[in-house]
């Protein structure tokens, strides 16, 4: 049960960072959401597997 949990909150934060990397417009914020990103998606396969 925690493990779905956790896995819907990571979604969750995934699409707020995407949200994010969509309205910002520095090119720095992009590329550091772009990381905080691809982190969050690892994750979230690792806890798949």
């Amino acid at each position: 049960m925690a493990d779905n949990k956790q896995k819907q909150e990571l979604q969750e934060m995934v699409m707020r960072y995407r949200m994010m990397e969509r309205e910002a417009t520095d090119p720095l914020a992009i590329r550091l959401l772009r990381d905080i990103v691809a982190e969050l998606e690892a994750e979230l396969q690792r806890s798949d597997e």
